[in-house]
């Protein structure tokens, strides 16, 4: 998927992507709604907010973000790829607006 950032189509990476994928799909850009891991982000960062006053080093915000994210079960991925098809109702019942999600 290419959501239109610049790293995405410089001259070489358009050239590779032509050469790799079959059937390249343009993606809108800076579209949370359709992309499910924008929701573990969030939560990465909620997490994150609730600690960070214990934080006073780069290697220990990558612990903690590691820690973080070895947390996230198998089944919260799922439940996420598993709203997909709501949440693409409510982008084309939007008209490509904001949602809910």
């Amino acid at each position: 998927m290419d959501d239109g950032a610049p790293y995405h189509t410089s001259k070489a990476v358009k050239e590779w992507a032509k050469n790799v994928w079959m059937n390249r799909e343009e993606w809108p850009a800076q579209f949370p709604d359709l992309n499910p891991i924008e929701n573990l982000w969030m939560t990465m960062k909620r997490c994150v907010s609730k600690i960070r006053h214990k934080i006073h080093s780069t290697e220990q915000m990558k612990d903690e973000l590691q820690k973080i994210w070895d947390s996230i079960t198998q089944k919260e991925i799922q439940d996420l790829i598993g709203s997909m098809p709501q949440q693409m109702k409510a982008v084309i019942a939007a008209k490509g607006g904001a949602t809910k999600y």
